[in-house]
């Protein structure tokens, strides 16, 4: 019965990726056909008798019937009993879904399981990883129409080679750097140009040009060109990625409003609170990309608070591991998380509706005669201390014009911010290092 009712489900549920999915189908599904059966039974039996019963004449008699102790009986017990099945699986696979420790049921020999931390904000979410790397939402959807070799022309998987050269270049620009820039050359799956657009067969020509460039590579940037050359063609990255077989748990809070973390092909779903903790944990059953949500209406950009998930292979999640980790270029992380700020917070200067807040543009260094304070203390002029303040505790001092918008409190690390601010110094054009 139960795979006779999954088959009938897969025209119109998402794809099922987790270990609930099975469970969680069958108690849909279930509950649907027990609705559309009963619906018929009783519509039809009502059409039935309405014609069947129809008076004839004036003359007819409806007959006094007080009651049938059988039928009163059977449509009492009957719908209890299907009505308490219903809340007993779904009760259960629910429970498990939200048992922090029924996560090490699916552990398995090898003990592995992975704790990631989310935190939900308008409107975007922010993923850490225990490395302390964090994968926002908002970078996964490729807004920038420049964002090199989406995921849809070539398998991301293609892009791995490119890991190889980032770890050889810590050692420099020796022999062993130049056979592998020339084996990823040499890569006809990763050029290959049959299905590939002009922008993309383009891009794939600059990639070509600057492996090229780095074999003959001289200067003290050599290992941040390589890296930045991994981070310009690796946007992998970006999507929030986990294994298929190792179990996930997900630790959640709010930076503000309520929340709602949802992935439909694992079937999961939680609510989160700001200054509260919220646990839900699956399993990925089969690698693929797949779209995680919020299900809360939160705020006018509600339906942009949505993002990628990555479920690959063991050994390319260890490569995954390795790739979001190591030395960082500042600007170019700052940039990233600045992805999430674009909402309220332009750097061209452009005029903002009154919604939004102030622009970034010729905002680092401004002095506090120029950028008069309308709440709170004044400043001498905008710098770290300010914009440490300002991302912690934002209500403290508002800008002139702006007091009577409540920007939520960011819950970013020292190192973030440290990031942003070396953005912010000039968030149009990246400024030029020794």
């Amino acid at each position: 019965m139960a795979n006779i009712i999954h088959r009938l489900a897969i025209e119109y549920l998402p794809p099922d990726a987790s270990t609930f999915a099975k469970d969680n189908n069958y108690t849909f599904n279930f509950i649907t056909w027990v609705c559309l059966f009963f619906f018929v039974l009783i519509v039809g039996l009502m059409l039935y008798y309405m014609f069947k019963y129809k008076r004839k004449s004036e003359d007819d008699v409806t007959p006094h019937i007080s009651h049938n102790l059988v039928l009163e009986v059977i449509w009492s017990i009957v719908p209890i009993i299907i009505v308490i099945y219903m809340f007993y699986v779904g009760y259960k696979a629910f429970d498990r879904m939200m048992d922090p420790v029924a996560i090490f049921e699916e552990v398995g020999p090898d003990g592995k399981y992975i704790d990631l931390y989310i935190n939900g904000k308008q409107w975007s979410w922010d993923i850490t990883y225990p490395s302390g790397e964090v994968i926002n939402s908002t970078r996964s959807l490729f807004k920038d129409e420049n964002d090199a070799l989406k995921w849809g022309y070539t398998a991301l998987k293609k892009r791995l080679p490119l890991l190889d050269l980032k770890n050889l270049a810590k050692n420099g620009l020796n022999d062993a750097f130049k056979a592998k820039v020339d084996e990823v050359l040499a890569d006809k799956e990763l050029f290959d140009e049959s299905d590939a657009d002009e922008k993309e067969k383009a891009i794939l020509a600059d990639l070509k040009k600057e492996l090229t460039a780095l074999k003959t590579y001289e200067g003290k940037k050599f290992e941040l060109t390589v890296s930045n050359l991994f981070n310009k063609y690796s946007t992998f990255t970006n999507y929030l990625t986990v294994p298929v077989g190792i179990p996930v748990r997900l630790n959640m809070t709010s930076n503000d409003v309520i929340h709602s973390f949802a992935v439909p092909a694992f079937r999961i779903k939680k609510d989160v609170i700001k200054n509260r903790s919220a646990v839900i944990w699956f399993k990925a059953t089969k690698p693929g990309l797949y779209i995680y949500t919020c299900n809360e209406m939160c705020g006018v950009d509600h339906g942009h608070m949505i993002g990628y998930l990555r479920v690959v292979e063991q050994d390319e999640y260890e490569k995954f591991e390795q790739a979001i980790v190591g030395p960082k270029d500042p600007w170019e992380e700052g940039k990233k998380l600045y992805a999430a700020c674009s909402a309220c917070h332009s750097i061209d200067g452009t005029g903002l509706p009154a919604k939004q807040g102030p622009t970034w543009k010729d905002l680092w260094g401004k002095s506090g005669s120029e950028h008069v304070m309308g709440v709170g203390d004044p400043i001498e002029k905008v710098d770290e201390e300010y914009i440490r303040e300002s991302i912690l505790q934002p209500n403290a001092r508002k800008l002139k014009g702006y007091e009577a918008l409540a920007m939520p409190e960011q819950k970013l690390t020292a190192t973030q911010i440290k990031y942003i601010i070396e953005f912010m110094k000039s968030p149009n054009q990246k400024p030029e290092k020794e």
